[in-house]
């Protein structure tokens, strides 16, 4: 009896394309976008520790108030943190020979595609910072409707080359 050949697991990019389509370019979102709530949340766990801290190591058994109080604010800061990494990874920004394809969300997921015949237009829009951290809002405009921005995706002039490059090529 032969071995059944196992099975690669593939992400939502992989499992989604046709025929003769081949990935040239993934993106995702820019790292910046975790910059304030890993702030917030280290405030908070900072603020969490040091409660905790007192509130254990205080002879007053009265003051246990206060350790509860700190791992109230350590909860607070994962739940500040966590909702960011998880929107952050679970973004995806490619370019195919075929199209452009985004897909957003883990519970409820949002997709959007475009096929490269259909653009009519792809604008970058970056800051001062997006210049410098290498950031930017993607707007893909295609015939009969438009693609709204998508915000603070890195390399987004990269995208932006690779999405003309594989219209020049004419697929």
């Amino acid at each position: 009896m032969e071995e059944e050949p196992q099975k690669r697991r593939t992400g939502y990019l992989e499992a989604n394309l046709i025929a003769g389509e081949e990935v040239t370019f993934r993106g995702s979102v820019h790292w910046v976008v975790l910059a304030g709530p890993v702030a917030i949340g280290s405030l908070l766990a900072i603020a969490g520790l040091v409660m905790i801290y007192f509130g254990a190591v205080s002879e007053n058994r009265d003051m246990i108030w206060l350790a509860v109080a700190g791992l109230a604010l350590l909860a607070l800061a994962v739940a500040v943190v966590l909702p960011a990494i998880l929107r952050r990874q679970a973004t995806i920004f490619a370019v195919t020979n075929k199209r452009i394809i985004l897909k957003m969300g883990l519970i409820k997921r949002r997709t959007e595609e475009i096929l490269l015949q259909k653009v009519e237009s792809i604008a970058v829009d970056q800051g001062f910072l997006g210049q410098v951290l290498h950031y930017g809002t993607v707007t893909v405009r295609g015939t009969g409707g438009t693609f709204e921005p998508f915000s603070h995706v890195a390399n987004a002039l990269e995208l932006r080359r690779q999405v003309q490059e594989q219209i020049a090529k004419g697929h």
